[in-house]
């Protein structure tokens, strides 16, 4: 559940997962946020009251719990980690493709992890 911090009104319920949320995190030009969760995916929401905060897209690639996601720092990239130690990077495009690792080496991420 996420808050409008002015109003503490409920601004997002993160009912798309079937578990537990894990993590949450808005990307860095504000314009999506992304959630983990138990059930091994990640769901993307536009930043948007016009667009109703719509989930625009569920990945579901890891194994395990997804314990934390974050931001490169243009919003271009997300990477993630789950409980089974994997990290997967993809680059935030109208779809989403996962990446090799040494393709990103030179990209900062925010708070990663």
């Amino acid at each position: 559940m996420i808050l409008d911090i002015e109003t503490m009104r409920i601004k997002v319920e993160g009912r798309d997962s079937k578990k537990w949320i894990t993590d949450v995190k808005y990307s860095p030009d504000s314009k999506t946020f992304a959630l983990t969760s138990s059930d091994e995916n990640i769901y993307i929401y536009e930043n948007s009251k016009k667009k109703n905060h719509a989930l625009r897209t569920v990945i579901e690639k890891h194994n395990d719990e997804i314990l934390g996601i974050d931001y490169s720092s243009d919003s271009c990239f997300i990477g993630t980690c789950s409980k089974d130690h994997e990290q997967h990077f993809r680059k935030l495009l109208l779809f989403f493709v996962s990446i090799i690792i040494k393709d990103i080496q030179d990209f900062y991420f925010i708070g990663f992890f």
